[in-house]
């Protein structure tokens, strides 16, 4: 081969070299660009931005250099002259939004963000300059050329104060400072500013697009002119509570005899209530309470007192209901008592009371309402649609085989490899001699009585003691080497026989149980991969004499183990590795089962429904489900709601996906085409039927997961509806008392206590507003001079305990600031009552002379009544100018919006490439 390639390039060298120089120049001359970027770019298809999914706007594509690069030529012209049309808001708003969401700090970006925005204005506007026939620039065109001098002019005009005599010269001097950096002909500069040039015009013709009429300004500007002098009165809605609704309403029609009972669930308890005559001696269990028949001069005595006695009881029980006696009436002459629920919460469920008498009738109005809004709504309490699927799962332990019990040789290999792993605790030493005790001195020995005075002792060298031994000197310690002590040894105390310790046994060590193996060389059922570096660290630090030092305890040392000790540990970790290699042999099983049974599926699937065969059909054929039956799968049937989505995924460890999958599968299937992963292996889904949504029964709402929500809707509904009837019968009673000539202040107290009254004298929205900001500015400086005070209070205090006298100025410039915060809420809450108050006075239905029907507040949820007295105008002398003025203001207005909205339109429509 080396010999023939020789013989070819003595022959043919000349072309072979000329042949690899073209090779060279195409391969990497071209990337050598001035501009930075690779030649190829021009060439289609190598470029590196010609993977990049195609942005197009009218044509333009932003990913494309060569579009980019030309576009980025016309901006900088643009911009050299300030002939570019100013951007579309909504386009910059979409570019800084996107600088600021994807922290887009890279300058080029930046760039490229900014010459985009520009320039979909500018060619948007060209765009309706092209549908609207407006020409192209021509050179040869005097006209043209005028006109285009006039645009330049006008826009340096716009930008300089005195740009001064801008001539023909100038405008050619002009154009050849832009095009020589940029290695363009003037003519193509020109061709580039005429086109905004063109975009200017169909610019003007966007802003010129804003009309009003004079009677508009004149409205907007006589809203100030205008005052209202009404009065009004309100009723706050959020203390209001209608009457509650008994869920039990006991009528007394006898005096129940004795033993009779009466039965309550509420929530968790049930109790039995029983009548008796006397108390019994006994007291009765916490579910069994009694209640004493009353006494009295008549039978209607005793059944009032026999009720005021059950209404004790129920008291006694300490549940949250609430009891209400029940006097006779004309209609009824029975008394008894009703039990509603709290105002604020309920119990899960529905109470339930029930008696063992006629004597004691009982009636649910509660439920009565409820059933009655439930029919009256019964189309807004329907049961969500639910999707019926079954999934077939591929269990990875269907296709796992154990492992066989590893040989003697990898048994002996393991151990040789890693020996130094396996230990154990080192024996516990035996227990320390006890210290030998100080011997006794015997009475003959002990030191005689010292005189009152005592001698004078010798004097001490420094170092040395001067005291002298209390043990007599032939019985002294010994303070020096025993073979130069001279008197007797101090007699130890008698020990007993010591044994030597014995010689190590040659039998070696008990072997250590296999069923416990030792926890620092226990291996975890699932096997992880080890590094071996840690590994080998692991092993060293195994054999170090010291492994752990319990809190309290000493050491532990270890000692290796034998290889029979460690034996059923080295067993343990070959079948664990050899587990981890089988179950990953099972998952691929299951996957590779899933795939055929899939095949088989769709194959099957595609002959049932042929012909335009209803898919849930053919999932429930019997070919199916043999087909279920020959792969022996596991099936777990399931219906879910779009809520309950993530539940089910979680339940059974599939991917929310996948069950979003089959609520989006095609009509044409009954199966979804793709596997996915469980908790036990891998799962192919069916569908086997969806339920629209269907209609709720009453019963289903009073179940211990719904009734809650239930209740507080027709609380919510039942509040609403009584205090708008409230405001009827007030605002009859009102009028009527209007009508007789009574004063609103003094019969809104007569008519309903929590009704407030309030006036307004001559006023307008900015008067309004006016005093309400000066009430708040004043109550603001207070509280921060409140405050202030206080923070100089604990400066003077400091770290050190405060005196009765500052602690007492301290709490009072604290209870100042609360409440003037709690002044401030009242003034917001004032400030908006009254704007309410205002925007339903100078309402167009609001009649002068008449009483308003109750309106309830947006923001105040209070019910508002007003009684407009007079409109007063006051026409400002200067309203000629001020109404021009105006109107000038609201034609520019309405000509931006009318320019944005369109140019919206049209960059939209760019985008989306319509």
């Amino acid at each position: 081969m080396i010999t023939w390639l020789q013989n070819f390039i003595e022959k043919r060298g000349k072309w072979f070299f000329i042949l690899l120089l073209l090779v060279v120049i195409v391969s990497f001359v071209p990337y050598i660009s001035p501009t930075g970027e690779s030649s190829l770019d021009f060439f289609p298809g190598c470029s590196a931005n010609s993977q990049l999914e195609k942005d197009d706007f009218y044509g333009q594509n932003w990913n494309d250099p060569r579009v980019y690069n030309a576009l980025r030529v016309k901006s900088q012209v643009s911009g050299f002259f300030g002939t570019s049309p100013q951007p579309s808001q909504y386009a910059q708003f979409e570019i800084q939004r996107k600088i600021y969401e994807e922290k887009i700090s890279d300058s080029n970006e930046q760039e490229r963000l900014s010459v985009k925005l520009f320039m979909e204005t500018k060619i948007a506007l060209l765009q309706a300059a092209d549908t609207w026939g407006l020409p192209s620039f021509a050179s040869s065109s005097e006209a043209m050329e005028q006109t285009l001098r006039s645009f330049i002019l006008e826009k340096i005009q716009a930008r300089l104060s005195d740009p001064g005599e801008f001539d023909a010269a100038k405008y050619e001097q002009a154009i050849k400072q832009i095009a020589t950096p940029l290695k363009m002909k003037p003519s193509e500069v020109k061709e580039f500013l005429f086109d905004d040039f063109r975009a200017d015009q169909v610019d003007k013709v966007l802003r010129g697009g804003g009309f009003a009429l004079p009677v508009e300004a004149k409205i907007d500007l006589r809203e100030n002119d205008l005052l209202w002098t009404f009065e009004a009165v309100s009723i706050d809605k959020e203390s209001f509570q209608p009457d509650p609704v008994p869920f039990a309403r006991i009528q007394f029609n006898g005096l129940p005899e004795p033993e009779t009972t009466l039965g309550l669930k509420y929530e968790d308890a049930s109790l039995t209530f029983t009548f008796l005559e006397a108390s019994p001696q006994k007291d009765a269990n916490g579910s069994n309470l009694v209640v004493l028949l009353g006494t009295g001069e008549t039978k209607d005595d005793k059944i009032a007192a026999t009720r005021d006695n059950l209404v004790n009881a129920l008291d006694k029980t300490g549940l949250e209901f609430e009891v209400h006696p029940v006097e006779g009436n004309a209609s009824s002459a029975s008394v008894g008592l009703a039990l509603s629920l709290p105002s604020e919460g309920a119990p899960s469920v529905m109470p339930d009371v029930n008696a063992s008498t006629d004597l004691l009738s009982i009636s649910n109005e509660l439920d009565d309402e409820l059933r009655q809004y439930f029919e009256e709504r019964a189309g807004e309490f329907m049961e969500p649609a639910q999707t019926g699927i079954t999934i077939l799962e591929f269990a990875n332990s269907d296709y796992f085989d154990p492992p066989p019990v590893p040989s003697e040789q990898a048994i002996r290999a393991h151990w040789e490899l890693h020996k130094d792993e396996f230990t154990k605790p080192a024996p516990i030493p035996a227990p320390a001699p006890k210290p030998t005790p100080a011997p006794e001195i015997k009475q003959s020995e002990k030191l005689p009585k010292l005189e009152k005075e005592g001698e004078q002792g010798p004097l001490g060298k420094p170092g040395e003691s001067v005291r002298k031994s209390r043990v007599p000197k032939k019985e002294e310690a010994p303070e020096e080497k025993p073979s130069q002590q001279k008197g007797k040894p101090v007699p130890a105390a008698p020990e007993d026989k010591k044994e030597s310790p014995k010689e190590p046994s040659k039998k070696g060590p008990e072997p250590v149980q296999p069923s416990k193996p030792d926890p620092a060389t226990n291996v975890p059922k699932s096997v992880t991969p080890v590094d071996s570096n840690a590994q080998d660290q692991n092993a060293s630090n195994l054999n170090k004499p010291v492994t752990s030092k319990p809190d309290g305890q000493a050491p532990i040392a270890r000692v290796p183990l034998t290889f029979e000790e460690a034996r059923p540990q080295i067993i343990e970790r070959l079948l664990e590795a050899d587990r981890a290699v089988e179950e990953k042999k099972a998952a691929g099983k299951a996957k590779a089962k899933a795939t055929q049974f899939i095949d088989d599926l769709h194959a099957l699937s595609k002959k049932l429904v042929a012909g335009g065969s209803d898919p849930l059909k053919a999932r429930q054929d019997d070919q199916v489900t043999n087909l279920i039956k020959r792969y022996q799968l596991k099936e777990h049937p399931v219906f879910f709601t779009d809520e309950e989505i993530d539940t089910y995924s979680l339940l059974f460890g599939l991917d929310p996906k996948a069950l979003n999958d089959m609520l989006k599968l095609s009509p044409r299937r009954f199966h979804s085409e793709a596997k996915y992963a469980t908790r036990q292996g891998i799962a192919v889904l069916l569908l086997d039927a969806r339920i629209e949504p269907q209609p709720m029964r009453y019963e289903d709402q009073l179940k211990k997961n719904t009734f809650r929500e239930f209740l507080g809707n027709f609380r919510t509904n039942r509040k609403n509806k009584a205090f708008q009837e409230l405001g009827d019968e007030i605002a009859k009673s009102l009028t009527k008392s209007l009508e007789e000539g009574g004063a609103l202040e003094e019969i809104s107290e007569k008519v309903d206590s929590r009704l407030s009254y309030h006036t307004f004298e001559a006023t307008n929205e900015s008067s309004l507003r006016r005093d309400f900001t000066k009430r708040g500015n004043q109550l603001l400086i207070r509280q921060t001079n409140a405050q202030q005070k206080l923070n100089n209070l604990k400066e003077s205090v400091g770290d050190r305990n405060a005196t009765d006298s500052e602690t007492a100025q301290i709490e009072q410039q604290e209870a100042l600031i609360k409440e003037l915060q709690d002044n401030q809420v009242e003034i917001n809450n004032d400030n908006t009552l009254a704007s309410e108050l205002f925007e339903h006075a100078k309402d167009s239905t609001t009649k002068v002379g008449e009483l308003t029907q109750m309106v309830t507040g947006a923001q105040s949820d209070s019910g508002i009544f007003v009684f407009l007295k007079e409109i007063i105008l006051e026409i400002d002398p200067e309203e000629s100018a001020l109404v021009e003025d105006l109107l000038n203001n609201m034609e520019q207005r309405r000509s931006s919006l009318s320019r944005e909205n369109i140019l919206r339109d049209w960059i939209s429509k760019g985008r989306s490439n319509l």
